[in-house]
C-alpha cells in the first residue's frame, strides 16, 4: 500500500474519531409526584469524551416515555405543561402557545416500543444566535431547561419511565444538539430517569381506615366464634 494512502488512512481515522469517542446524554432528575398536582424535573445535558462541539447553542429535542426497567409508560397521564430554560439558555423551542405538549406519538424503530411526545413540539432550549453561551468541553455538563409536569387525576401508584428519543438529527423523532456554527451532534445516550407517583395523603387515610376495619371485622367475627 504507498505512503500516501496511509497517510490518508490515518487522517480520516483522526477526524472521526472524535464522533465514535463522544459520548452525549440528556438525563433528568427522579422525582416523586401526587396525581392531579405538578412536577418540575431539572434537565442536564452532559458531554464526555473527545471534544469536537465547541459551544454549544441549542438542545433540540422530543421526549419518551415507556415501560420497562421496572417502570411505567406514562403517556396516558402526563403531559409537559411548561418549559424554563436555565441560564444561559433563553429561549424555549416551542412557543408558550404550544402548551400542554402531550405524550401522542408510536416510537419509530429508533424509539421502539416507546411513546414520544407531539414531534411538531420540540421540548429543548436554546440560546440567543451569536451569545457563545456554553462551552462544549470534554466532561461538560450543563443544565438546560426545567420541564413541570402535570399528573393526571387519577393516575395510579408507580414508577414511570422517560427518557430523550433516539435516533438523531436524521429521525424525525431524534434529539440532537447545535453549536454555534450550526453543526449539529446526535445525542448517542439515553439514560432514564423516572417520576414516581405515590397516593395523596387522603389516600393514605382511606386505606388506613380500610385496614382497620377489616382488622375490627376480623376480631368481631373471632368473638363471635368463641
Amino acid at each position: 500500500m504507498k505512503k500516501s494512502t496511509l497517510i490518508l488512512i490515518a487522517a480520516i481515522g483522526l477526524l472521526a474519531y472524535p464522533a465514535f469517542g463522544q459520548t452525549i446524554s440528556i438525563t433528568g432528575q427522579n422525582v416523586n409526584g401526587t396525581p392531579g398536582s405538578t412536577v418540575n424535573d431539572q434537565l442536564t445535558l452532559t458531554i464526555t469524551g473527545a471534544n469536537s462541539i465547541s459551544d454549544v447553542e441549542s438542545v433540540n429535542m422530543l421526549l419518551k416515555t415507556f415501560a420497562g426497567s421496572g417502570g411505567l409508560n406514562g403517556a396516558s397521564f402526563f403531559t409537559i405543561s411548561s418549559i424554563t430554560p436555565t441560564s444561559p439558555f433563553s429561549l424555549t423551542n416551542t412557543s408558550s402557545g404550544s402548551f400542554p405538549i402531550v405524550f401522542n406519538t408510536a416510537g419509530d424503530a429508533a424509539n421502539s416500543s416507546s411513546t414520544v411526545n407531539d414531534p411538531s413540539k420540540d421540548a429543548g432550549s436554546n440560546a440567543p444566535a451569536g451569545s457563545n453561551p456554553v462551552n462544549g468541553t470534554t466532561g461538560a455538563t450543563i443544565p438546560f431547561e426545567t420541564v413541570t409536569f402535570s399528573i393526571a387525576s387519577g393516575t395510579p401508584a408507580g414508577v414511570y419511565n422517560f427518557a430523550a428519543t433516539a435516533g438523531g438529527f436524521a429521525d424525525s423523532q431524534g434529539t440532537y444538539i447545535n453549536n454555534m456554527a450550526a453543526q449539529h451532534f446526535d445525542v448517542n445516550s439515553e439514560p432514564r430517569f423516572t417520576i414516581t407517583i405515590v397516593p395523596e395523603p387522603a389516600t393514605w387515610s382511606l386505606l388506613g381506615l380500610g385496614a382497620l376495619g377489616a382488622l375490627g371485622l376480623n376480631l368481631l367475627r373471632m368473638r363471635r366464634k368463641a
